[in-house]
């Protein structure tokens, strides 16, 4: 027989949601504590949904199956979610899925091979913070006003897997009015200049972050801005799922990097005070594109 609980019912909902939010790890645990806390928590389970993607521990496995009997059976918890990872999935499902969940705040979508078809308008509506995608995957197809849709309008953190050398471009990245996060996948020495536009241009701008893959040697790009990190990322969807379950991804680890670099701390060599290693210490070595078609979860 469950004891009664302690204290008023009503502070002790609010004491458990905002664990269970906070630390979403540990919803699997606190379904356990009691019916009660069972019927408050449950809906908060599925505020991640990893669609045809491996899992960190903590995150409930999530496929296209347990999609779909979600719909069937509780069609109102996937108004509660917010963090949508979305793999390579056909273009009915995605757009399915996407229509289906309205409220996603945090939305990653890799879908090689699959143009957008009626996308755009289940991502004009969704509330989006943080968006990780190409943009032939949410249905931007041409230069022109390539930032103006209403889904960048919210944005704070972006990276985006392809990169254009056109105006229209970066124009449109520097106009965009809530954005203090800026990130791409493509390594390329000649886009330094652009790099350097950006952050001239935005001033509001936190972080502006070049990933790469871990191994590889290439010439350095020399940004001379304390908020341009190159960084190495080798395994993308375990980063994403680990920054939605600790806030431990590469943002946060940049951010960091930055807010010692500018207190003055150290890496002092001038040559290299722009690259960031995967543990946090300081790394010269940037490298070439990174192919995300080839992820790999450890």
């Amino acid at each position: 027989m469950e004891d009664e609980p302690r204290l008023p019912p009503e502070l002790e909902r609010a004491i458990f949601e905002l664990v269970a939010i906070s630390w979403p790890v540990f919803i699997p645990n606190l379904l356990l504590v009691a019916s009660r806390v069972r019927y408050w928590v449950h809906p908060l389970l599925h505020r991640t949904l990893t669609i045809n993607a491996p899992t960190i521990p903590g995150l409930p496995p999530s496929s296209v199956a347990t999609f779909t009997h979600i719909q069937q059976t509780h069609p109102e918890l996937l108004r509660g979610v917010k963090n949508l990872m979305i793999l390579h999935l056909d273009t009915i499902e995605t757009d399915t899925i996407l229509s289906a969940c309205p409220n996603v705040q945090n939305l990653y979508i890799l879908l090689p091979g699959r143009p957008a078809v009626q996308r755009r308008t289940a991502l004009d509506a969704m509330p989006l913070r943080h968006l990780y995608c190409e943009l032939d995957d949410i249905g931007i197809v041409s230069n022109k006003d390539i930032f103006s849709s209403t889904l960048f309008g919210g944005l704070t953190h972006l990276e985006l897997y392809d990169i254009e050398d056109e105006e229209e471009y970066w124009t449109g990245l520097a106009a965009l009015p809530r954005l203090t996060h800026l990130a791409f996948d493509t390594f390329a020495t000649y886009l330094a200049a652009r790099y350097k536009e950006v952050l001239e241009r935005k001033k509001d701008l936190k972080a502006l972050i070049v990933l790469r893959r871990p191994s590889a040697r290439h010439a350095q790009i020399t940004v001379e801005d304390k908020r341009f990190v190159m960084m190495p990322l080798e395994n993308y969807t375990r980063d994403w799922q680990c920054g939605v379950l600790y806030g431990d991804d590469f943002w946060a680890r940049a951010d960091k990097f930055i807010a010692g670099r500018i207190a003055g701390l150290p890496p002092p060599d001038a040559q290299y005070p722009f690259y960031l290693s995967e543990d946090g210490s300081a790394d010269p070595l940037p490298s070439p594109t990174f192919d995300r078609s080839n992820l790999r979860f450890i």
